[in-house]
């Protein structure tokens, strides 16, 4: 039998919900702008949240969860693949700014100023964001 099957089985034998959500299985921290901060001081945070939304746990149990989260100007948004993203600040500014930063860097590797395009992709890094170059344009993903 394919192990797959076997660990989805034995998680709706133990209760587990949302087994579509690969996001709640995974372990570590994603973020978005959020800097210099430890995202490994959030790794118990995001166990305990992803087991509970895999549980199908009452928001008031989210809420406990994230209020360490909330108190330290951050917040996290859930994709509906159920993973997490640690945020700072609003995230539709943030994709806004991203955006635009990505734009800038098209156009500096145009003008061939491949400084300018590498000072916006370490930027972007900071930011927590990985850009992927194809031939057809570059896109962007938060990293994991």
């Amino acid at each position: 039998m394919n192990a797959k099957l076997i660990f989805a089985a034995n998680c709706r034998f133990l209760g587990f919900r949302n087994l579509d959500k690969p996001g709640l299985f995974r372990s570590g921290v994603s973020a978005l702008n959020v800097g210099g901060f430890r995202l490994l001081d959030y790794d118990d945070t995001f166990q305990k949240l992803r087991a509970a939304r895999a549980n199908n746990a009452p928001q008031t149990v989210i809420d406990e969860l994230l209020e360490p989260v909330r108190a330290a100007n951050l917040d996290v948004t859930e994709a509906k693949s159920g993973d997490f993203t640690l945020v700072r600040g609003d995230q539709s500014e943030l994709r806004v700014k991203v955006e635009q930063l990505v734009e800038a860097r098209r156009m500096a590797r145009e003008a061939r100023n491949f400084a300018e395009s590498d000072r916006i992709r370490d930027e972007l890094a900071k930011m927590g964001v990985v850009l992927k170059d194809t031939k057809d344009g570059t896109t962007w993903e938060i990293a994991r």
